[in-house]
């Protein structure tokens, strides 16, 4: 129920921010690994404030809400699946065209997920982590690598990568 209402808000955020000027999003996929062949399927939402420093820099606070569409295998010893993530963070944008741009962000982000061993409950965890990313945007299509570090030594480190489409309003 909870992984469908935080769902039901990811994709609910895009047209609500829509028309508030000087808004600007980005929504999309991401496949995120823990290190081993397991893959878990997310999608993420990020809605932000936009604040020029000058014509080409853009630095924007930003929320970040997603959920997860599937999880994977774990190396044959059970499954990884993320429930849902929200966080907070800033992101710099640097223009290099009015149609290419580079960014770089950084998020606090609370992700709770399961790890279910096999022939074991499943375990869900909720885990602060530092989100730090990088990424390039094309017209309204962007790419990006997210590395999420544990703040504690027993979590998880997760890396993801992200394919969506950003909006500005």
């Amino acid at each position: 129920m909870k992984k469908r209402l935080v769902g039901a808000i990811v994709l609910a955020s895009v047209p609500a921010f829509a028309m508030a000027e000087g808004f600007s999003g980005e929504a999309g996929v991401s496949f995120i690994g823990d290190g081993s062949d397991s893959q878990a399927v997310a999608a993420y939402n990020y809605i932000g404030y936009d604040v020029d420093i000058s014509s080409t820099i853009t630095i924007s606070p930003e929320l970040l809400l997603g959920t997860g569409l599937s999880g994977g295998d774990v190396d044959g010893a059970g499954r990884f699946d993320i429930d849902n993530f929200v966080g907070v963070g800033v992101k710099g944008d640097y223009a290099l065209s009015d149609l290419v741009s580079l960014y770089a962000r950084a998020n606090y982000v609370t992700i709770e997920y399961e790890n279910s061993p096999v022939a074991a409950n499943p375990q869900t965890f909720e885990d602060n982590v530092l989100a730090l990313g990088v990424g390039f945007e094309l017209g309204i299509f962007n790419m990006g690598y997210t590395q999420y570090s544990n703040d504690d030594t027993a979590g998880e480190d997760f890396v993801a990568v992200n394919f969506g489409f950003s909006y500005s309003f």
